[in-house]
């Protein structure tokens, strides 16, 4: 609605619906353990602030220097998630298909202007990528991954 008189002023209403039946799931907030991550991107600048805001939450990370080089690292070590910056949808679909990967989460990281994320990836994260963002984004993955991963013996 809105209301607007000369010399007085105007004044502006919405209406947003709202049921306070609903409850919302809580997004994990923190890490509940340091993360094994395997990042990579074209962008290397990009690449290493991810890298930075990764190991400042306590993960262990190995940098890829190229987007291709991530199938071939991740058959050298075991990651519990692989961050790819803006990378094409058919590296997404090989890594899914990578044995060495089987019980690694797939975390995305999208420009802004990105329509979807890619539907091999397990989480979307969209640029620009800060510390709380990148935080919950790899504790959605590893709540993920840990949903998937057979029973401990």
């Amino acid at each position: 609605t809105m209301d607007s008189a000369v010399g007085v002023g105007s004044r502006f209403g919405f209406a947003v619906p709202f049921d306070a039946g609903r409850t919302l799931a809580q997004a994990p907030e923190a890490l509940t353990a340091p993360l094994r991550l395997l990042i990579g991107g074209d962008d290397s600048l990009a690449t290493a602030q991810l890298r930075d805001a990764a190991e400042a939450l306590g993960c262990l990370v190995v940098q890829a220097a190229r987007p291709e080089r991530v199938p071939a690292l991740a058959r050298r070590a075991e990651f519990d998630a692989v961050v790819l910056d803006e990378a094409p949808d058919t590296l997404w679909t090989l890594l899914r298909h990578e044995a060495a990967l089987r019980d690694a989460s797939l975390v995305a990281v999208l420009a802004p202007e990105a329509d979807a994320a890619p539907d091999a990836v397990d989480v979307a994260v969209r640029k620009p990528v800060d510390a709380p963002s990148l935080a919950r984004a790899l504790a959605e993955a590893d709540q993920k991954r840990r949903a998937i991963l057979p029973a401990a013996a």
